[in-house]
């Protein structure tokens, strides 16, 4: 994803900086935790320690919630 920083009007110099997403798709989440879509679901909370947030109808998952869980399991498992 990239955002335009600075207003720009024809013939100028644009900054565009990337920036990481703060939430992902649970296909995308299942992806990054290298876990099944069906997976995932069975973490997700309340059965389990991920936990989702709601925008409109889609569930997402904070990007820092999913660090927080490969941490903890990490720390488990160390």
């Amino acid at each position: 994803m990239s955002v335009v920083t600075e207003s720009a009007r024809i013939g100028e110099n644009v900054r565009v900086v990337d920036l990481e997403p703060l939430t992902v798709n649970s296909r995308k989440a299942a992806q990054l935790l290298d876990i099944s879509p069906r997976k995932l679901q069975d973490l997700t909370a309340p059965r389990g320690p991920i936990k989702s947030v709601k925008i409109g109808r889609v569930h997402s998952y904070p990007v820092e919630h999913l660090r927080r869980y490969l941490r903890d399991l990490a720390a488990k498992t160390a």
